[in-house]
């Protein structure tokens, strides 16, 4: 029950548990995967690179950004109704959605104000003591879903640490606008000579803000009888 995602920023100055790293490495190969961690500026600069640029694609491209604006829950009254999407409740967005400043549904446009505001949020993502990644040796069903399951555990066995974990999954995805930084983070973790499948990609370390685990329906909600 403590295992939950946070989105904050993290700090820049503490290192991750030598015994934790191992155990990423141990659990990931039961599930038929490889794990692998980048720290260090030489190793996490390109990554952060790629990320960012990824993000600012994913936001930037109308069906994308609308996939993710459509499930936007914004203030305590939304979020309450709708306890499943993604929660916004900082006083400014609640502000600028407030007076016409912020609408969901308006995508990000490169130059604007708003794509600004957007990418401002995106900074403190990039802070992490590393970067971890899941690969699998081919990429059908079960093995799509061993590597759920393995990255799970993972996130397991870094709250059992006390360490936090958080998906950075825009650059692993699909669409035809994603191709350069896809190729771009293969290539960074040499795993395209390998022709294995990038299956998660992961900021790891210590959040600077305690936040708990965002909304979620009861299971009653879910249940028919």
């Amino acid at each position: 029950m403590l295992r939950h995602t946070r989105k904050t920023a993290y700090a820049s100055d503490r290192t991750l548990p030598d015994n934790l790293v191992r155990s990423w490495a141990d659990s990931a190969s039961r599930f038929g995967l490889r794990s692998g961690l980048a720290t260090g500026a030489a190793a996490m600069d390109p990554i952060r690179r790629i990320t960012r640029e990824a993000y600012e694609i994913e936001v930037t491209t109308a069906r994308t950004w609308l996939e993710s604006a459509r499930l936007m829950r914004i203030g305590p009254g939304a979020i309450a109704a709708n306890p499943d999407g993604i929660s916004m409740n900082s006083p400014m967005v609640r502000l600028l959605h407030r007076i016409g400043l912020f609408d969901p549904m308006e995508v990000p446009a490169k130059g604007s104000s708003s794509l600004q505001r957007v990418m401002e949020h995106w900074m403190p993502l990039e802070t992490a003591s590393g970067f971890l990644w899941l690969a699998s040796p081919d990429n059908t069903r079960s093995m799509q879903v061993a590597s759920g399951r393995a990255y799970v555990r993972a996130h397991l066995l870094a709250t059992a640490a006390g360490v936090d974990m958080h998906p950075l999954s825009q650059a692993l995805q699909e669409f035809p606008e994603m191709r350069g930084p896809r190729e771009a983070l293969y290539q960074t973790l040499d795993l395209g000579a390998a022709d294995q499948t990038l299956q998660m990609l992961s900021r790891v370390g210590f959040a600077t803000e305690a936040l708990g685990p965002s909304p979620r329906r009861s299971l009653d909600s879910l249940l028919r009888i």
